[in-house]
């Protein structure tokens, strides 16, 4: 026997059956349950900084929902300051597809209210609106037992604190990094 038509039934043989390359046939862990949300963000299109603190419950493996509150000073590039930018406060929904054992994929959802912390000419602050947002394609690594560092690397928000008269929304394309304990 040739060893290259060898080595190339093993491989078969251990892509048709993985318990035989020593993976045993265990259920995948349960991770449902509560958990706890960090991250921080920016956005260079319309400078921006976030920074987000939340609740997660994990519902199934695949389904988590969670309420977030974030800072999200604006920054201006041309003048050189940091404005005080928005409070937002949100509810969050994740699907999460397993990739590997550590290695996850996720799309997530935001919806809530954006709250202005400054004048602005046409929008006084304390003006509330709307805020939307996602990420159609994130990436979860767990780093230990339900302990998952999160990639975000094109984040939409859209938050619009004055819908009155002339509309304002000052959206962001977010790059997030974030850790989530639990869910």
């Amino acid at each position: 026997m040739r060893p290259l038509s060898s080595l190339a039934t093993l491989v078969a043989c251990l892509i048709a059956h993985p318990a035989a390359a020593g993976e045993a046939d265990a259920p995948a862990p349960d991770h449902t349950g509560p958990g706890f949300h960090a991250s921080l963000s920016g956005s260079v299109d319309n400078g921006a900084l976030a920074g987000t603190i939340g609740a997660r419950y994990a519902i199934t493996r695949g389904w988590l929902v969670g309420l977030d509150v974030e800072y999200n000073p604006w920054v201006s590039f041309e003048g050189r300051r940091l404005g005080l930018g928005a409070f937002n406060s949100y509810a969050t929904f994740i699907y999460r597809w397993d990739v590997t054992q550590h290695v996850a994929l996720r799309a997530t959802f935001h919806v809530g209210a954006s709250v202005l912390l400054f004048d602005l000419v046409g929008a006084p602050a304390g003006s509330t609106g709307p805020l939307v947002g996602g990420n159609i394609l994130g990436l979860s690594y767990e780093v230990a037992d339900e302990v998952y560092l999160l990639l975000d690397p094109a984040q939409i928000m859209l938050p619009a604190p004055q819908i009155r008269g002339a509309p304002l929304v000052y959206h962001q394309y977010r790059l997030t990094l974030g850790l989530q304990v639990g869910g």
